[in-house]
């Protein structure tokens, strides 16, 4: 009796659990999507498709045959069911393609279907949580048919064949990761639990791809389209580094049994090896007809980590309604227990921002203005940074327990929101003294004046100030775009350089904004780093001057032959002013990056200009464009001569050296580890040439992706202009990354909507709660029957 009632406990208990308790590989979404699979009957004709058709990074779920269609979304760790729809056949999620506009630039979904002898045209979208689907044009097999295209209802027409070609002729097939499973797929695994298993590990595996597609020139494209059999060879979707000699090459081959499609393509899927080859040209190639037949544990033990997008799930929208240290800290507790030990590069960089956010908001406390000033003071700043400094300790500690070691230092931040000021007049922030001793246990201290005004000191560098000036103070004064700054003492003396910078946080509009820095007589290109989700920049600076924000997209005429990828970087830092043009608009991709222009670059990169800096060197002259940056770079050590005295700011500077800088800077600015074993991420073919003292650093910029550790590295060999505005750039987003998530600087933290989407899901703490309470009663329970079998016992005795 004693074992039914132990094991009938035991299942009870383990029935109990909730589903949000999944293996350390799965993702929050998975092992709800898998009870969710498990309890739908399979017919002959059903499948499931995984698809993000809402871009939010969690696919949706979509179950169905040509009867009935049913749609779930997963949302604050609970999938919700969002639609049961008799209207759209599995068959229209299926075929679906995502599809740029040529005109519009916008990306939608599109399809085509055979209904009997008539082929469906289709474009769906999914919003306000449902999909829709708008019939474009229905053809007929005497080309004859109703066509509606962009217009606002359908027309008989007497050529729907040509029309429909002439339409999706202005449409670009773009990369979309869609997965299926089907009842036949079911039936070979002989266990749906192990077909729903192999079904999630695809998705997870073909969504977390990145594109390289641009990494690899026209010669080389066509190279890897014969491996893979250009015969049936209509294009490509995507190309992927696995490692350092394989690819996965996602493409579509014309599919005969579509051929009367204007889209008659079926993507097929091939892993090439020796891919980046010109002159041999790529290896054999593994060709996988189907998504079901690829072999994902084969496909993922190729896989480099650097290569792969972040494993690690954080739901930024769940910490709106957290209210102390305790939720931050159990939540990530919860990231951790479900993935952080399995957590590749990325995945960690995500646990480092999601760190900071979570000591930045639950430090964050109101400072009111009086006559629009506002006094940062030691006493309204001990609070805060007291309980930032707490906030961190609890988090690192909860990282150790949990065996997870950080790819860089999340920096302490705590945050005052201020009340009670006037922006269309100046604001004035006064810094009192002892400010700087009460940050000594974090980071530095963000003021935000409004959602997106701000402006932040670091620690170190308030110390600095405090030691030279008795109050340190900044007038501050939004007109338009133009943003005044002027620093000054307690006796409102104007100081036109400081010594340690000041960050400010400012309005702008795209990536390609840039600041526009006036002071001392001179105007300059300031750069700064644009944060697309709070649409602001931001820059540091030394000088009181006017900070004007203007966009600065310009055209080079020489960067066509390019990789995009590369173009894009090329772009972003000549915005920037860290990269020039010459007189004809000219980069010059191809050739060397000079000490002069990696010296420049570097300068710009780091704020460091100061233009009363000298120059010891005997060979730059005073009238060289390059003066000012040399002489600031050598004041700040950032870059060094020869013994001679010399500069040589005209020759080349290798790769070596240029690499191993960023590494170094990543490491010294950011806190990024050095791996504990460098010859993990060198794994170049020349890597025994690479000089004893380059090693860590160029490892710690391997393991951030700014170089890809495959092929040879050439160590001192020279780097072209476009090679060093690659990997400047990748070092400049490392260095000044953005919040995961929007600032506001309200303190409300939106728990209404937390409580809206509460009432709709079975929210995971609460299912984890009642888990926790049903085991104690069914333990207590188990006490009572024992007690209530001994007594019997005794009776019969």
């Amino acid at each position: 009796m004693k074992k039914l009632i132990a094991i009938f406990l035991f299942v009870l208990i383990m029935l109990s659990f909730p589903a949000g308790v999944f293996s350390e590989n799965e993702q929050p979404w998975e092992a709800e999507y898998t009870r969710i699979i498990s309890q739908i009957p399979t017919k002959s004709q059903t499948k499931y498709i995984l698809a993000d058709l809402d871009y939010d990074g969690t696919p949706e779920l979509i179950a169905g045959d040509k009867a009935i269609v049913s749609a779930y979304t997963f949302q604050n760790n609970s999938v919700i069911k969002i639609t049961d729809n008799k209207d759209i056949p599995i068959q229209y999620f299926e075929n679906l393609k995502t599809a740029q506009n040529s005109l519009t630039n916008l990306t939608e979904f599109m399809g085509q279907i055979a209904d009997g002898s008539d082929i469906v045209t289709y474009k769906m979208s999914f919003s306000d949580g449902l999909p829709h689907v708008e019939v474009v044009a229905i053809e007929h097999s005497d080309r004859t048919g109703t066509f509606k295209g962009s217009g606002e209802t359908p027309q008989s027409v007497p050529d729907c064949t040509s029309l429909v070609a002439e339409y999706l002729a202005g449409f670009t097939l773009k990369p979309f990761t869609l997965c299926v499973l089907s009842a036949k797929e079911i039936d070979a695994a002989g266990s749906k639990i192990e077909a729903i298993e192999s079904f999630l590990k695809r998705y997870r595996f073909l969504s977390a791809l990145s594109d390289d597609t641009s990494d690899f020139s026209k010669q080389q494209r066509e190279a890897i389209k014969k491996a893979v059999g250009d015969g049936l060879f209509a294009s490509f979707d995507k190309i992927s580094r696995l490692s350092g000699t394989d690819v996965f090459v996602q493409f579509y081959v014309n599919d005969a049994a579509q051929a009367s499609f204007v889209f008659p393509y079926a993507k097929q899927y091939a892993v090439v090896t020796n891919a980046d080859s010109t002159s041999g040209g790529p290896g054999a190639a593994v060709i996988y007809g189907h998504e079901s037949e690829l072999d994902i544990s084969y496909l993922s033990g190729l896989k480099t980590q650097e290569n792969e997008a972040s494993n690690v799930y954080i739901d930024y929208t769940k910490t709106m309604s957290f209210r102390g240290i305790d939720d931050y800290v159990n939540y990530l507790s919860a990231v951790l227990s479900s993935s952080g030990k399995n957590a590749n590069e990325n995945g960690k960089k995500a646990i480092s921002e999601y760190m900071e956010h979570a000591v930045n908001r639950s430090s964050r406390t109101e400072i009111r203005a009086k006559n629009n000033t506002v006094t940062v003071n030691d006493y309204g700043v001990s609070f805060i940074a007291e309980n930032a400094a707490d906030c961190m300790e609890r988090l690192l500690k909860l990282c150790d327990s949990q065996g997870f070691s950080q790819i860089r230092k999340a920096r302490t931040i705590p945050e005052l929101v201020c009340a009670d000021i006037d922006l269309s007049q100046p604001v004035r922030i006064e810094y009192e003294k002892g400010v700087a001793q009460k940050l000594a246990g974090v980071s530095g201290i963000r003021l935000m004046l409004s959602d997106n005004l701000g402006i932040y000191i670091t620690a170190s560098d308030l110390a600095n100030l405090e030691a030279s000036f008795d109050l340190f103070c900044i007038e501050f004064k939004k007109n338009g775009d133009v943003f005044s700054v002027v620093f000054t003492d307690k006796n409102n003396q104007t100081i036109d350089y400081i010594n340690a910078p000041v960050w400010f946080i400012v309005p702008a509009q795209s990536e390609y904004s840039t600041v526009m820095a006036s002071f001392k007589g001179g105007t300059d290109n300031w750069g700064g780093q644009f944060d697309p989700k709070n649409k602001t920049i931001e820059f540091s600076t030394n000088y009181s001057g006017d900070y004007d924000i203007v966009e600065n997209d310009i055209t080079m005429n020489d960067i066509g032959g390019v990789p995009s990828g590369t173009k894009e970087a090329i772009r972003f830092m000549v915005s920037k002013g860290i990269f020039t043009l010459d007189k004809h608009n000219n980069f010059k991709p191809e050739a060397t990056l000079s000490r002069y222009d990696f010296t420049a670059a570097l300068v710009k990169m780091f704020y460091a200009t100061n233009v009363d800096a000298k120059s010891a060197f005997s060979d730059v002259p005073e009238n060289s464009e390059f003066y000012r940056y040399v002489a600031s770079a050598e004041e700040q050590n950032i870059a060094a001569g020869y013994a001679d005295g010399t500069f040589r700011g005209s020759e080349p500077v290798s790769k070596e050296q240029v690499v191993t800088f960023c590494g170094r800077t990543l490491t010294e600015k950011k806190g990024y580890a050095y791996p504990e074993n460098d010859d993990a991420y060198l794994n170049f073919t020349d890597a025994d040439q690479i000089s004893q003292w380059a090693r860590p650093d160029i490892a710690v910029a391997a393991q951030c992706g700014l170089v890809n550790n495959v092929g040879a590295f050439s160590p001192s060999g020279a780097v072209t202009r476009a090679e060093g505005a690659e990997i400047l750039y990748k070092t400049f987003m490392l260095l000044y990354d953005v919040s995961p998530v929007t600032t506001v600087s309200s303190l409300q933290s939106g728990a209404d909507s937390a409580v809206s989407n509460a009432q709709e899901t079975f929210d995971f703490e609460f299912r984890a709660a009642l888990c926790i309470l049903i085991t104690i009663v069914l333990l207590f329970l188990s006490y009572v029957l024992v007690k209530i079998s001994k007594r019997k016992k005794a009776k019969k005795k």
